[in-house]
């Protein structure tokens, strides 16, 4: 969401700081990447960080959706982003099922 709250930013944006700390999308977005952060390093505290950071990816997944739906002029997909969207659900589907195995299995020992 946070990249969506650039693109509307951006639309608005002149190169002065003044132009920047009163663009409130842009300062939304930022704190949307910062809540972000902080979600992941107390998901980080419970989990494995090869299990986690891929779901990352889904930004991928995402943000074309968001972009379709919610800019003032809505992005267009073709049947190659499509692909890749598919693509890269199916790569975090399968670290979730690969970690999924990984739990019968703890220091070398199956149990």
């Amino acid at each position: 969401m946070a990249q969506i709250l650039y693109k509307i930013g951006s639309a608005r944006l002149s190169l002065d700081i003044y132009s920047i700390i009163t663009n409130v999308p842009i300062i939304a977005g930022l704190f949307l990447y910062f809540i972000g952060a902080l979600l992941l390093v107390w998901a980080l505290k419970k989990g494995d960080l090869s299990i986690l950071y891929p779901f990352l990816a889904l930004s991928y997944v995402w943000v074309p959706l968001f972009s379709m739906l919610l800019l003032p002029v809505p992005e267009r997909m073709n049947l190659l982003k499509w692909s890749g969207v598919v693509v890269i659900m199916a790569g975090v589907s399968l670290i979730g099922i690969g970690s999924s195995l990984d739990e019968n299995v703890h220091d070398g020992i199956r149990r």
